[in-house]
């Protein structure tokens, strides 16, 4: 695993690692208005990250959130991925959980509300 941490706010990290956890529904709140998304809920990951999603949604970010077990949950972008990907992910659960292969992004502008981006590369086997 390759997890690099900035210097902005010790918030921004980037590199490649992976999460291993399950697929979730989310509830994302803009201008009043509810959008249902996908979610990836991770039971487990490197630390810095985890905590990165957690510290996002303390501060108010509804792209991520806490499951009821106090697990992240971050928001994944799966309609650019392959079908068999997408439906792997889609069928995981709290009981066939899947690790994957993800790409964190520095997008930050240096703002305590950014958010790393999170590219999935694939299923980790």
């Amino acid at each position: 695993m390759c997890i690099l941490e900035g210097f902005k706010l010790n918030i921004s990290i980037f590199g490649l690692t992976v999460i291993e956890g399950y697929y979730t529904k989310i509830n994302w709140k803009i201008d009043g208005e509810e959008i249902e998304l996908d979610g990836f809920v991770i039971i487990n990951g490197e630390e810095a990250y985890l905590n990165s999603i957690t510290k996002q949604w303390f501060l108010g970010n509804t792209l991520y959130g806490v499951s009821e077990n106090g697990n992240p949950i971050a928001s994944i972008k799966i309609a650019n991925l392959n079908e068999y990907l997408q439906n792997r992910i889609k069928k995981s659960n709290i009981d066939e959980t899947i690790t994957l292969r993800i790409f964190l992004r520095d997008l930050s502008t240096g703002q305590i509300w950014d958010p790393p981006y999170m590219e999935i590369l694939g299923l980790y086997q």
